[in-house]
């Protein structure tokens, strides 16, 4: 778990879990996850993957969802240490695309990188 306090260096891996609970099925859904600046996806690729499209962008990473079923899900990303610095992590936002107050959002930690 990285945290306030964890040192990273250059070509570390990092693996992003995503939690999603939803107590109802909802269709159209999107998941986008920013990444900090100083990270890097290590698919560079779009495309279908896990049950969603997933498409990589200079800054994040989107999931598109035709349907997200009730329950718990997890998704992962895999990034890489690419800069040196202080960043701020970016924020995973949750939203039903046709029901926008169907939402929620995580929050952000700061990375540290030797």
């Amino acid at each position: 778990k990285i945290g306030p306090q964890t040192r990273l260096h250059k070509g570390d891996r990092i693996l992003t879990r995503l939690f999603v609970e939803n107590d109802r099925d909802l269709d159209f859904v999107y998941l986008k996850d920013s990444r900090a600046a100083c990270l890097e996806p290590l698919s560079q690729l779009s495309g279908y993957r896990g049950g969603a499209y997933q498409v990589e962008k200079d800054a994040s990473t989107t999931l598109f969802f035709d349907r997200l079923t009730r329950g718990t899900h997890t998704y992962e990303i895999r990034s890489i240490v690419a800069h040196d610095g202080t960043y701020s992590s970016g924020v995973a936002r949750l939203q039903c695309a046709y029901s926008a107050e169907f939402t929620g959002h995580s929050s952000s930690t700061v990375l540290h990188v030797d």
